[in-house]
């Protein structure tokens, strides 16, 4: 898991959109102050990127340490929660976010 994170975190600081989008499972969850949007697939996440990965998530995901992360029953987390990582089958993938 630390080494998806690593990779979730370098692909997030050098806004490869893409590959973020990939390393999510679909419908995903994401948390804004004021709403929650169930984002149901790759296209849907490309159009709101900018507005989940907005200035504050991104320089907490940069400075986020990706090793002895807070993990429970529903997954792994860095930083205070602003991402969540989990595993179906043998992938892991993002599984939540908060804007």
């Amino acid at each position: 898991i630390e080494t998806f994170a690593d990779k979730f975190k370098e692909a997030v600081i050098s806004k490869n959109k893409q590959t973020v989008a990939s390393m999510i499972f679909y419908p995903i969850k994401a948390t804004f102050t004021d709403k929650v949007i169930l984002i149901q697939n790759k296209e849907e996440f490309l159009n709101l990127y900018d507005d989940i990965f907005d200035d504050e998530l991104y320089r907490k995901i940069a400075n986020a340490d990706t090793h002895d992360m807070f993990a429970n029953y529903q997954g792994v987390m860095i930083g205070n929660g602003e991402v969540w990582f989990g595993r179906r089958g043998k992938y892991i993938k993002v599984i939540a976010a908060e804007a």
